[in-house]
């Protein structure tokens, strides 16, 4: 081969490569560009672009036919500042966030963000991976950080409200009439779980944890409030929950840290 044509392939081989990561990177980066949803058609229509940060316009409430909102990837959702929008399930599971191989957990944190999430049902229709029946609302195979959120009259088999197979950070959120089997309000499988002043009312499970179940991992737990529950403190953990019961935290291999049982007001309120 010639020292000309050698120069020339060279040439071709570095401009296909560039062009190449022009493409790859052009895609990431119009991927994280902030995209503005005010209908469940938007919502699913970004999740289905791979879009990572949403920022909701109004109330979306699922209409007719349409399907549980799936992120193959995770995502950062949030109200538009200074608002707190509402999405509304209508009684079927609203938001999963999970990769293709129940195997593999997608690496990186979802964030949601000044929401409210309701009337989200994974009994009967549910999209998370694993077909269980997880997160009445939001299921996330991975981590999860909800801030100043309120998850209300959700159902699931699991995780009434929110189930994460990964670490959960809740902040200043309000859990409240949500149930399930397990976990009546939320629950976390192998991971963390870290509350910071947030609020369970009237959650119920028909077995363990009204409020939350927790497998594997730690509990951190910071001005924790639990409404209208029973048996506060059982066998020296934070298992607040009895069979069949409301309850209120229930603890399997895990470790309480913190003021987690301290924390935790039994009371008649609201």
């Amino acid at each position: 081969m010639s020292k000309r044509r050698h120069t020339i392939l060279l040439a071709c081989a570095a401009a296909c490569l560039a062009l190449l990561t022009g493409l790859t990177g052009g895609a990431a980066a119009q991927a994280a560009q902030p995209v503005y949803v005010g209908t469940w058609a938007e919502l699913a229509a970004a999740a289905a672009a791979g879009k990572t940060e949403v920022i909701i316009t109004a109330d979306i409430t699922r209409m007719g036919t349409e399907e549980t909102v799936v992120f193959t990837a995770p995502v950062t959702l949030a109200s538009a500042e200074g608002e707190q929008f509402t999405l509304n399930g209508t009684g079927k599971q609203i938001l999963c966030i999970q990769g293709t191989d129940r195997a593999v957990r997608p690496e990186g944190l979802s964030v949601v963000e000044n929401l409210i999430f309701e009337n989200g049902d994974a009994q009967a229709f549910n999209a998370d991976l694993y077909q269980s029946g997880s997160g009445g609302a939001v299921f996330v195979q991975g981590d999860l950080q909800a801030e100043n959120c309120e998850f209300r009259y959700n159902k699931a088999n699991i995780g009434g409200a929110v189930c994460v197979d990964g670490r959960l950070t809740m902040i200043n959120c309000t859990i409240a009439n949500n149930e399930s089997v397990t976990g009546g309000g939320v629950c976390a499988y192998s991971g963390d779980m870290q509350l910071l002043g947030c609020a369970f009312t009237q959650n119920k499970a028909e077995y363990y944890g009204g409020g939350a179940y927790v497998y594997g991992g730690n509990l951190n737990a910071s001005g924790l409030r639990v409404y209208r529950q029973r048996n506060p403190i059982r066998r020296g953990r934070v298992r607040l929950s009895r069979h069949g019961g409301r309850g209120g935290l229930h603890l399997l291999r895990t470790t309480a840290r913190s003021t987690a049982a301290a924390a935790c007001m039994p009371t008649s309120a609201p």
